[in-house]
């Protein structure tokens, strides 16, 4: 026997609003099925999810069918002038809830004032998240939610930018709008409405499950600092931190007068700037890819994480770059022996680092060192436990590399110098909390309808998404890192 479908997650929805529009969704994904098969028999795993988009579209049409009568027989009743009991008018004027009203429809949002308004976006935000199926695996849909309630709640604005793009990119209307343009398929007026919302000079906004500004994706073994340093959203132009140095305190006599000991407190400005990748695509490929938007979003993602890799590393850290880990921890030991990296080396830069940094420091380098460190003691002498990379405990006492150096996880940066020469930056200790990321939430694609040959400037036949973001990264507190550098 057959095991039974589970519909669990339709549970989520307590609406015909809401089961209405998923089913609209479940429906432009059986109708993106069956257009990348055209002609075509399907391969088992798309058989597959056809069958069950198919039963989850059958359920809600059980399910809408029951609301509706249920809805219909207490109008009914209603009406019945036995069964009515007469209150007040002002019962009447209260506010339905999100579960009473299609969440995506911001303009039935009623400004009673600021606060309420802020609070009903978040709320449908957070309905539309809770409905929504990410491009991640199933154990990590619990974690994506988690992380873009900690946003609404933490890193929004006073308007409620983000709430306000992730109901606009994620009702089912601009989601069709937005496959539709990527596929050069002509949209409704009511699409193109959509589509206006969120984009401006002709562009738009990705579909907020897809925007890796929005949910977290992993970044691989190469490029560690996006999970283990501090990563800070913003929706605004522009975030400042706080730091100051540590704060000294004294033993003083009895009666004593005590003294001005207060830091100096400083207050860096981190501006976000411009990153953009380009993507050509035949028209072909746009009109048979049912799945060429989150595919696009997949390779945008890479372009991304290639990119970060190297500038939070090495970037110059200009008014367009950001500044790369190796550029702004500024405090150094060098090596002993030109162009040799020996045992004491190692040391030599743990105990440079500051006390105050080391129960949350974290290494930092390219493979090739890592590598050399395990060629320090061939012969398995007294230095092999200590300086040599050894297996982590567990999993957070280890870096991206699975070891530990010194007892300090080991993080692989593969954009770090892999190279012995001089003056180059080996190597760097410290803690990770005060090497900063900042987002600005939000990643906007413009759609480059046609392509034109070079030489000939006749059209190619090709389409072009160009994506934007924005973000930066600098060292808060270079106090907090020791750079190894080749003497």
């Amino acid at each position: 026997m057959a095991d039974k479908p589970d519909f669990s997650e339709l549970d989520k929805l307590r609406s015909i609003e809401e089961l209405t529009s998923h089913q609209t969704t479940v429906r432009h994904e059986l109708s993106d099925l069956n257009t990348e098969y055209a002609g075509l028999p399907f391969p088992d795993d798309a058989r597959e999810k056809f069958a069950g988009l198919k039963d989850t579209d059958g359920e809600i049409e059980r399910r809408v069918t029951e609301l509706n009568a249920r809805k219909t027989m207490l109008e009914r009743m209603a009406g019945d002038e036995r069964k009515v009991e007469r209150v007040g008018d002002d019962f009447f004027a209260r506010k339905p809830s999100s579960r009473e009203v299609d969440i995506f429809d911001t303009g039935s949002i009623r400004p009673d004032s600021p606060e309420r308004m802020g609070q009903e976006y978040r709320d449908r935000a957070m309905r539309a998240v809770e409905i929504t199926t990410f491009p991640h695996p199933r154990a990590e849909q619990d974690n994506v939610r988690s992380h873009i309630a900690h946003l609404l709640d933490t890193a929004d604005s006073e308007d409620k930018y983000l709430a306000r793009r992730i109901l606009h990119t994620g009702s089912p209307t601009y989601r069709r709008a937005f496959g539709k343009t990527l596929a050069g398929v002509p949209v409704s007026p009511e699409e193109q409405r959509a589509l206006s919302q969120t984009g401006a000079s002709g562009g738009f906004a990705v579909t907020f499950d897809l925007d890796p500004t929005i949910v977290p994706t992993s970044n691989g073994a190469v490029n560690p600092f996006r999970r283990v340093c501090r990563v800070v959203s913003t929706s605004t132009n522009e975030w400042r931190g706080v730091s100051s140095g540590a704060v000294v305190a004294q033993y003083r006599a009895e009666v004593a007068a005590t003294t001005d000991n207060a830091p100096t407190l400083a207050q860096p400005a981190f501006l976000p700037k411009r990153a953009d990748a380009f993507i050509p695509f035949s028209i072909e490929i746009g009109q048979d890819w049912g799945g060429l938007q989150s595919e696009m979003a997949k390779l945008i993602q890479d372009g991304k994480d290639l990119l970060e890799a190297t500038q939070f590393a090495i970037g110059v850290g200009t008014t367009v770059f950001p500044q790369g880990i190796v550029v702004g921890a500024t405090n150094a030991a060098t090596t002993g022996t030109t162009t040799v990296l020996a045992v004491n080396d190692i040391y030599k830069t743990e105990e440079a680092l500051p006390p105050r940094f080391r129960p949350n420091a974290q290494w930092f380098a390219n493979r090739f060192i890592y590598n050399k460190v395990r060629q320090l003691d061939t012969a398995g002498g007294a230095n092999l436990w200590v300086q040599d990379l050894r297996q982590g405990l567990a999993a957070n006492e280890t870096g991206n590399t699975g070891y530990t150096l010194l007892g300090y996880p080991a993080n692989e940066a593969s954009a770090m110098a892999a190279t012995l020469a001089t003056t180059t930056k080996l190597a760097v200790l410290g803690d990770p909390n005060y090497y900063v990321v900042v987002d600005r939430i939000g990643l906007n694609i413009e759609l480059i309808p046609h392509m034109f040959d070079a030489t000939t400037s006749f059209p190619t036949g090709q389409r072009g998404l160009f994506a934007m973001w924005r973000n930066t990264a600098r060292v808060f507190d270079p106090a907090g890192f020791i750079t190894l550098t080749g003497l």
